[in-house]
């Protein structure tokens, strides 16, 4: 189009295409904009109200006629120079100079340009010049980069499939050169990959929409003048009548009973009838340019990768022949390569993990890519390692992804070493039991305003509870309202910020960035994670998603630790701010960037487990009124019906403790722990645990906290292996499954010693104050801010059950609706720690007329 050649990756005309490209195709997506819908909205001035669609078009405008200028002012300056290429636009303004063009021809080839350039990124090789050259930016979008990517993952999914392409390649096209398009028409298993690859994942799989100029009938329906049409090209290529088993990947579709190429040869994404893509040809010729050569060049190096691997095998191999010992029990490595990539859970992983324990046992070894992986399912393993052996196990993975995405700066996830520590120290001093004296006024307060909440709106007791003690990093399953009060004592705990009553700006903005890195864990993450040097790719390129998606995750991040932290800067230089963590550390001398991280890994971090485990309180309550009165009767004993319970009752209620155990026990909150590393070779029960080295060959511990999650209603519990783990233990717990705070008491009545397995083990003890205290532990490393989660949750269960009665609900006909139990996912793309009931119904009302006056009292509502 224009001769151009680019220079980099951060090429004007490629991250202004792009930009052009997301936000316009964003305004112009299915209910993107209602200026779509009602057109007169095009005329609210920008700085109205919510015209964002407005300033967004604005923006695309103003990219757009950047998109047009910069390659056009190229041309010209390199006529001026004598250096043009020959090209389209090149040769139109020759002839414009000549004095043979008009003022119309030349905005119609700017615009035809534009309309090339604008929307397809297919890069070749200018077998001349050697460089990259822009062949066309943009007709359909990025489909050729989506269907790349499409072509490479399952040429990694399908190794059978890619030696058949390269025996056929090896025997028509032989190992001197590259295919090309000559070849194309002898390459039929290559053609029928093509094919499949646009089939299997379409590029554009809801195509661009037609409207009807007439009215029209058809089958005996009526289509209106002016009627939207959209072609779902993903239910066409997925369906079963004409593509058996539309999900698997399977070139030999495309063949006929004689082992000829069929006539499917119609590419769905290019559209229909008149407004079919004209560019179709050579984007069709440039995909199957891009799919081809790689069978050649994989020979030599998968060769080359082979070789190297073989002797990275040979050398560990060597190892564990001078150790004598193997690797700990667990599924065989499908490849020399991937490992065991194909048998990771993709959902609920602690459940299949459990499935593993009763082949492999509590130990389990597994390798993903270059990594190892084990898995500990039981309490008395992960003590031994995580607790006894800490100085070796409290290191993190490596995680490429975290620091590309700018969240290295979380203390949590950081490395274990000097920085570490330093954090670590501020933590034990900012949460340990005496100054958290000072926080119980804050955290009353809020618990308080709950009840009044729970009074006034019963029904929406799940929004009151995760309001009140969420820090907003999720949407709750129920009703998308904000979530106030746990972001409350947080942001007023950490910056001495008041939050504003709905949609707070600091709530969303740590809901969006912790969302974006629950998010980050997807094959392109894992990708780069095992192997770094990925993480130089352009964004780009072929596969290289996860680039993108970090690029769009650093705002958010670089946000949440600077705005918070510049409002208790500028709240402290003009003399207003309120007590704070922050403002404390300000005061101390402590480096501003030191305080920003401490701030920002406590903002995020204090996940929703708590919200979790009051779900879960609410959920037994309904299931098992017998608790319930026992726990009413102890709090109407020893505190009377004249006050709430305070923190200082907390040792008199024996049996609200052991209830308040038994709820976070029985449906322990956090289904798996944040991973350890090891820093050394070492050897436990004759296995052999190999060192993990600050890059991606290393050996990662994960330890399985919850084990057991409830499907459908109170009889149907997961039991996938007869000997539970850790908390569900039933060497520890006789009967797991059921609801049993009596659990918690010895045979002189009183309370047992607790074991820890929620906050962690050893020096990586989880060090956020919001964390709920599942089980305590008498370690010297336990989690600091165990004190003020624990004691957060207790005080919410109590005050709850000193004034509401939590019963089932009856509907119209006044039978009793049995809540399900059932519970979302956890540790998956939206959701990074905990996961939550799914959406119930309960009736909860005040005990008395004393205790209403009790909640109004204290909250002076």
């Amino acid at each position: 189009m224009y001769g151009y050649d680019i220079k980099s990756i951060h090429d004007p005309v490629i991250e202004t295409a792009e930009a052009a490209t997301i936000l316009g195709g964003r305004l112009m997506a299915p209910g993107g904009s209602l200026i779509n819908i009602f057109p007169l909205l095009r005329h609210i001035p920008i700085w109205f109200p919510g015209a964002t669609s407005r300033k967004e078009a604005e923006e695309v405008r103003r990219l757009t006629e950047e998109v047009v200028r910069i390659p056009t002012d190229f041309v010209k300056k390199s006529l001026a120079d004598g250096t043009a290429v020959p090209s389209l636009v090149t040769d139109f303004y020759e002839k414009k100079y000549a004095g043979g063009a008009s003022e119309t021809e030349e905005f119609m080839i700017k615009n035809v340009a534009y309309t090339v350039y604008g929307g397809e990124q297919v890069w070749l090789i200018s077998s001349k010049s050697k460089t990259l050259n822009l062949f066309s930016l943009q007709a359909a979008s990025d489909t050729t980069i989506s269907a790349s990517g499409t072509f490479f993952h399952q040429m990694v999914l399908n190794p059978d499939i890619q030696r058949k392409a390269q025996a056929e390649l090896d025997r028509v096209v032989g190992s001197k050169r590259l295919p090309t398009l000559a070849d194309r028409k002898s390459l039929p298993y290559v053609e029928a990959i093509y094919r499949e690859v646009l089939r299997f994942k379409p590029p554009i799989p809801i195509g661009v929409p037609h409207s009807l100029i007439t009215d029209d009938h058809y089958k005996g329906y009526y289509i209106p003048q002016g009627t939207t049409v959209f072609t779902n090209i993903w239910a066409m290529t997925h369906n079963e009548d004409v593509y058996p088993e539309p999900f698997a990947f399977k070139p030999e579709r495309f063949f006929d009973a004689n082992g000829k190429l069929n006539n499917d040869d119609r590419i769905l994404a290019y559209g229909f009838g008149r407004r079919i893509c004209v560019g179709k040809a050579v984007a069709s010729s440039s995909l199957w340019l891009q799919i081809a050569p790689p069978f050649v060049n994989a020979n030599s190096i998968l060769s080359l990768t082979g070789a190297v691997l073989l002797i990275f095998w040979a050398f560990f191999r060597q190892r564990l022949t001078q150790q004598n010992l193997p690797y700990p029990p667990g599924p065989p490595s499908r490849s020399l390569l991937f490992g065991n990539v194909a048998d990771i859970p993709k959902t609920k992983q602690w459940i299949g993990y459990m499935q593993w324990r009763e082949q492999y046992g509590d130990i389990i070894h597994f390798r993903v890519l270059q990594q190892h992986m084990i898995i500990l399912n039981s309490l008395e393993v992960a003590k031994d390692l995580l607790e006894k052996r800490s100085n070796i196990y409290s290191d993190r993975p490596n995680l490429t992804m975290i620091d590309i995405m700018d969240w290295e700066f979380n203390t949590g996830l950081k490395h274990y070493g000097a920085q570490w520590r330093a954090d670590r120290r501020v933590f034990q001093d900012l949460f340990n039991p005496s100054a958290l004296l000072s926080y119980r006024p804050i955290q009353t307060e809020k618990i308080r305003d709950m009840l009044h909440c729970l009074l006034k709106n019963p029904e929406d007791f799940v929004n009151h509870y995760k309001t009140f003690y969420l820090q907003s990093l999720r949407p709750p399953p129920f009703k998308s309202l904000s979530f106030r009060v746990n972001a409350a004592i947080i942001l007023r705990l950490v910056y001495g910020y008041d939050i504003s009553p709905y949609n707070d700006y600091f709530v969303r903005l740590a809901e969006s960035a912790v969302q974006k890195l629950a998010g980050s864990v997807f094959l392109g993450a894992a990708t780069v994670n095992a192997f770094p040097f990925l993480r130089h790719l352009p964004s780009w390129f072929p596969g290289a998603g996860f680039k993108r998606y970090a690029n769009e995750s650093k705002d958010l991040t670089t946000a949440m630790r600077e705005v918070p932290f510049a409002f208790t800067e500028q709240s402290v230089a003009s003399g207003t701010a309120l007590p704070s963590i922050v403002s404390q550390l300000l005061s101390n001398g402590e480096d501003r960037s030191f305080i920003k991280n401490i701030a920002a890994t406590i903002y995020s971090g204090a996940a929703d487990t708590t919200s979790s485990a009051m779900g879960t309180f609410f959920y037994a309550m309904v299931m098992h009124p017998e608790a319930q009165r026992k726990a009413q009767e102890e709090i109407d004993n020893v505190v009377g019906m004249d006050r709430l319970p305070t923190l200082d009752d907390r040792d008199s209620l024996l049996y609200v403790e052991a209830l308040y155990r038994e709820v976070t026990r029985w449906r322990p909150a956090l289904p798996l722990s944040v991973a350890h590393s090891t820093t050394e070779d070492d050897t436990y029960r004759g296995y052999f645990i190999p060192k993990g080295k600050l890059r991606p060959n290393r050996s990662r511990v994960s330890m399985l906290t919850r084990i057991i999650r409830q499907s459908g209603n109170t009889k149907r519990l997961v039991r996938p292996t007869t000997k539970l783990a850790m908390a569900h233990d039933p060497e520890q717990y006789k009967d797991p499954e059921s609801f049993s705070p009596e659990r918690h008491f010895n045979e002189d009545g009183k309370l047992t010693e607790e074991v820890n397995a929620f906050f962690g083990f050893g020096r990586r003890c989880d060090c956020f104050p919001m964390f709920l205290s599942c089980f305590l532990t008498v370690s010297q490393r336990i989690c600091p801010g165990r004190h003020m989660g624990s004691a957060t949750a207790w005080l919410a269960m109590a005050s709850v059950l000193s004034t509401f009665n939590i019963l089932k609900k009856r509907d119209a006909s006044g039978q009793e609706i049995i809540p399900s139990g059932e519970y979302a996912d956890g540790m998956t793309r939206t959701d990074i720690v905990s996961s939550h009931l799914l959406p119930y119904e309960c009736s909860i009302a005040p005990r008395s007329e004393e205790s209403i006056r009790l909640i109004i009292d204290g909250t002076g509502h």
